[in-house]
């Protein structure tokens, strides 16, 4: 954007613009989540809540809970961290680890499929990062499904 743009139309109206062509963006690109870049930083500011929850949309979108999942009734009581890295010939996530924060001890058995789940989104979705993007940020990163 250019100062005359910025002085006509106000910079947060230039940045709700940009953070709404943004999200267009990442709806077909969603690895850019894991890539640096100037305009992504506003996805950060509050520690990964904005990419997490950008994530865990993309996620439930094809994602059913099992029958005789209990829901809780606290918001984000119950969630995944998931650990990826980056397979070095193709820059393709892959999963290297799961932390549950399960809430209700009931939904504990369902971890198995919880994670057979989120290993399908990510071969489903092909998070491939550019070559740049490896190099310059490394090969693993992580991110958070919260759950109902």
């Amino acid at each position: 954007m250019n100062e005359f743009t910025e002085e006509k139309f106000g910079k947060d109206v230039i940045d709700n613009i940009v953070k709404q062509a943004l999200l267009q963006h990442i709806e077909s690109n969603p690895a850019i989540l894991f890539e640096y870049n100037d305009h992504l930083d506003w996805l950060y500011e509050d520690n990964h809540t904005s990419a997490d929850s950008i994530i865990s949309d993309l996620f439930f979108k094809n994602f059913k809970y099992p029958k005789g999942y209990k829901y809780s009734s606290q918001k984000k009581s119950s969630f995944t961290e998931v650990n990826v890295s980056v397979v070095e010939s193709s820059y393709i996530l892959k999963v290297d680890s799961f932390k549950h924060h399960i809430d209700n001890n009931h939904n504990k058995k369902f971890i198995a499929y919880f994670e057979k789940e989120i290993r399908k989104f990510i071969k489903s979705r092909k998070f491939a990062l550019s070559k740049y993007s490896v190099n310059h940020n490394g090969m693993k990163t992580h991110f958070t499904i919260y759950f109902k």
